[in-house]
């Protein structure tokens, strides 16, 4: 297996098989048999030969929700272990502009958010007609999200990572703002002997601990501080702390989850607004946040 395929002759092939690859064959048996066709030694190509699977795949419309099964599933999963839910089929959100943009649904997977994302491009032509794999970001909408003028079918899903996130990460890190951890106590040091120990216990003790990561806080108006509960609050706190309030009240549309039908309370914050979606109601907490303050409940000052 000494021989060696440039880039493009590899993707050629990898879809050539791939059009006559059964739909539920596993990622590590299609990438064993495409090195045994080819006579090839593709280990050093593997993340290509995936990126190039995925790729594929999503430019398939779905017939089915056999996707799971296809031969861009994680390598990982094995035949005789039941699936379990990995973290690329797991529920996250968007950023609220690039939701608005795809007509995105209240929760996606990432695999949806690519399916989404190339019914965009392709509505809007932004395929290179030179070259299809890359994707011109001549839409405004798109050039406003990723802030660059391109990107390759096979980089997209690195420039959607910085778009896409876990629910339960905004909820995780409010938890850890609202609960301190003690700190704890240096332990006495010991009295170093021998030589050269005097400099290392000067180095170590001029090192600083690592400092929690801390979401600054700010005043809330009013009207934002009866719905939150509190005066002051980080902005995931507020995030949280309004998605509580709109579940307690039920205000989310029975027919559309990512639409919110607004009580009164929620009016006040919303701009006067009787309805807004999931993706457009952060853009009102701007006007009802107002200076950041210390941890203790003080305006910071300016120096």
């Amino acid at each position: 297996k000494g021989k060696k395929m440039d880039q493009s002759s590899l993707e050629t092939a990898v879809r050539a098989a791939l059009e006559n690859a059964p739909a539920d064959l596993k990622f590590k048996a299609f990438f064993l048999q495409l090195q045994e066709d080819l006579g090839v030694d593709l280990s050093s190509r593997k993340a290509f030969v995936k990126q190039t699977v995925i790729a594929v795949n999503s430019e398939k419309e779905p017939d089915d929700d056999s996707d799971e099964d296809s031969a861009s599933s994680s390598e990982e999963e094995e035949e005789e272990k039941p699936k379990k839910k990995s973290g690329y089929n797991k529920a996250i959100q968007m950023t609220p502009r690039l939701a608005e943009l795809l007509e995105a649904p209240a929760t996606v997977t990432r695999p949806e958010v690519v399916k989404l994302m190339w019914a965009y491009i392709r509505s809007k032509n932004l395929q290179n007609p030179k070259d299809k794999r890359e994707i011109l970001l001549d839409d405004p909408g798109l050039m406003e999200v990723f802030k660059v003028k391109k990107f390759t079918m096979f980089t997209m899903n690195r420039h959607l990572s910085k778009h896409l996130w876990a629910e339960e990460e905004v909820q995780e890190e409010t938890e850890v703002e609202t609960k301190p951890k003690a700190k704890k106590k240096a332990a006495p040091k010991k009295a170093s002997a021998g030589k050269g120990n005097g400099k290392k216990d000067a180095a170590s003790a001029s090192k600083k601990p690592a400092k929690p990561r801390n979401h600054p806080v700010h005043t809330l108006s009013p009207s934002l501080a009866r719905i939150v509960g509190a005066p002051t609050s980080s902005r995931p706190g507020i995030v949280k702390a309004v998605w509580a309030y709109i579940r307690a009240n039920s205000l989310q549309d029975p027919s559309n989850k990512s639409v919110i039908v607004c009580d009164g309370p929620l009016r006040d914050v919303m701009g006067g607004e009787d309805r807004v979606t999931m993706f457009s109601m952060n853009k009102f907490f701007g006007a009802h946040v107002g200076e950041r303050v210390d941890g203790g409940g003080k305006k910071k000052k300016k120096k």
